[in-house]
Formats: structure tokens, sequence, C-alpha cells
């Protein structure tokens, strides 16, 4: 098993990344919460990896974070959820929210997800809730972050120009900053998100 990879990227697409390690090139399949915390090409990369084994192919795939990897594979035992769809996951949401979405068995945002239909959104749920339940964060005043808005939120900041991983981040901090429950709309935490960063 190839549990991790270092070496120099020197070829990225938002699903896909290219490392050389000591002269040979691996091909690696990414989320895009990944390709967004990548460097630039000729600088130096870790990724986290597991290696899918097919009967015609051997296929790496590549995470920035052991979260993003674990939830990949947490994913992964579902059947019907395959290494596609497991990535399209994590392109589409970030781990809190599939984690938070799956705790609260909410099939509607799952389905949101490109390649998962209803009925494996409920697999998913029931097979996937009490192993989340544990591990779902919370912000620091003890409530869930509302997830529709919060990935709102995030990809409004993205498409301004802010990575993934900084827009999660800023929009984590900002909601943990207010009251109590505060139900804030994607346009406040958007707005409060931006003014402090």
């Amino acid at each position: 098993m190839i549990d991790r990879i270092s070496g120099i990227l020197i070829d990225t697409t938002i699903s896909e990344a290219v490392v050389d390690v000591n002269g040979v090139g691996f091909l690696v399949f990414i989320p895009a919460s990944t390709y967004d915390t990548l460097p630039p090409t000729g600088k130096s990369v870790s990724l986290h990896t597991w290696l899918g084994v097919r009967e015609d192919a051997l296929d790496l795939y590549g995470f920035a974070t052991p979260e993003e990897k674990n939830m990949f594979l947490m994913l992964r035992t579902v059947s019907g959820v395959g290494p596609k769809v497991a990535l399209s996951a994590l392109s589409s949401m970030n781990v809190q929210n599939i984690q938070s979405a799956v705790a609260q068995g909410d099939v509607n945002t799952l389905k949101t997800i490109k390649g998962l239909g209803k009925k494996t959104a409920e697999r998913i749920i029931l097979e996937l809730k009490s192993k989340v339940a544990a591990i779902q964060p919370a912000t620091q005043s003890g409530h869930a972050a509302p997830r529709n808005i919060v990935e709102e939120a995030v990809m409004a900041l993205v498409q301004l120009g802010i990575s993934r991983e900084k827009a999660t981040s800023a929009v984590n901090t900002t909601l943990n900053s207010l009251p109590k429950d505060p139900h804030p709309s994607s346009e406040e935490l958007i707005k409060l998100a931006l003014s402090a960063n």
C-alpha cells in the first residue's frame, strides 16, 4: 500500500496531479479540495494516498489532509460508492459538511453530489451515521454549523479567488465568533469572513 507520496509537482488539473518521485512521475487522482491546496508546479508537494487495485489498473488517489483521506475511505465502504463518487463528494463539500449531512440524515444535501442518487444517499446515511456521530465537528458555541449556508458561503469565497481551504477556515472562524445559535445567512457569513481577512 502506498500511504503517502512526496516529490515535485510537475503537472496538475482540478482532478489530477502528477508528482515526480526520483524521476518517476506518479499520476494521482485528487478532489477539488486538494487541488486548491497544491503549490505551483515545480515545487515540492506531499499527499496522503490510497492505492486502488483493479483487474486492469492500479489507481493512486491523493489527499491534502488525513481527514479527507479518511472520509474518502469511509465513503468507499458503502455499497455502490466507487472512488469517482467519493472524490466527487469531497469536491462538492468539505469533510465537516459531509459528516454533518450524514449525522443529521440529510438526504437532499447528499443528493447534490454529482453521481449520487437518492438510494445511495440513503445507504450512506444508514451505514455511516454511527461512524460519523462520534467525530462530527461543532462550533465553539456547541452547535454544528448549518451545512447549506456554510457551503454557499465557502463556494462564494472560492469564486472570489480564495482557496477552498482558506475559505472554509474563514467561514468556520466567523461562525465560531458569533453568539450562540446565531442563524446567519450565507450573505452575512461572506461579508464577515471577508472583513476578517
